[in-house]
């Protein structure tokens, strides 16, 4: 008799946005994962919200900046925008990731019945951002078991002049965006690191760089809820590699705000 137990459940992505300004939690689903519930809304400084990922869900979060609507209903951000201009970046032209945008990817609920979650800066950088699995301390040893991916240093005063857009709110372009050269733009297996990529992972060691970067992809039990957090502060990050480190602390989970708005 099959045990009910035993079926995957939905968990809890919470969202918090400790940036000063605005952010637009944006998701895009992969292909043959159901669309998360809502696609996009704004958070407010030091707003929080939670959605619910489905069972096996893989696909992209990220937080647009200084967003907005049009008179004809187009939707526009500083960074993270789609090619669409839809809210919720849907359409099909939207399967490529934003230029000059942090990404946080996932894969849940994995043959393994792991969950698999990353901080990508591949596609370039527009604000610091974490994930964590909820209240759940690191596998020992395995510094890729239950650990919080990202860093919380902010990368766009320090981004190289060849990488810097016209205007430091426009983000830190990656080097295929800035060049578009085949050997900064590769994505095969036999990609490799370069100065640019070297600079994304000097300052940020726990988030992806190139597209063989296997050294910051974390795993952690299916039963885990997770947290986003868009510009933690350097003491929730802390608390982080205490986790990694087998000491107490754990990333808390947030109140929930009541009044986030939605488009």
């Amino acid at each position: 008799m099959k045990n009910d137990c035993d079926d995957p459940v939905s968990k809890a992505l919470i969202m918090k946005n400790d940036c000063d300004y605005p952010v637009w939690p944006i998701a895009t689903s992969n292909a043959g994962t159901p669309s998360l519930v809502p696609t996009s809304y704004v958070l407010q400084p030091g707003q929080s919200n939670t959605i619910s990922l489905p069972p096996s869900w893989s696909g992209s979060i990220w937080g647009g900046t200084g967003c907005s609507i049009d008179d004809s209903g187009a939707f526009h951000c500083l960074t993270g925008g789609c090619v669409s201009h839809t809210l919720g970046c849907g359409g099909e032209s939207d399967l490529l990731q934003p230029a000059s945008t942090s990404i946080a990817a996932f894969r849940l609920n994995a043959t393994d019945g792991m969950d698999y979650y990353e901080v990508s800066f591949r596609n370039g950088y527009n604000l610091p951002i974490i994930v964590a699995p909820v209240g759940r301390r690191s596998g020992g040893d395995d510094k890729h078991h239950c650990t919080t991916a990202g860093c919380a240093v902010n990368l766009i005063s320090s981004c190289p002049p060849e990488l810097r857009n016209s205007d430091e709110s426009l983000g830190c372009k990656s080097a295929c965006q800035a060049f578009a050269e085949p050997s900064f733009c590769c994505s095969t297996c036999n990609c490799s690191h370069n100065r640019y990529t070297q600079f994304f992972k000097q300052a940020c060691p726990k988030a992806n760089s190139f597209a063989n970067d296997n050294t910051s992809t974390f795993s952690c039990i299916f039963q885990q809820d997770f947290i986003i957090i868009f510009c933690p502060s350097s003491s929730t990050t802390r608390e982080g590699e205490q986790q990694e480190n087998g000491r107490e602390g754990q990333i808390e989970m947030p109140v929930a705000e009541s009044d986030v708005q939605e488009f």
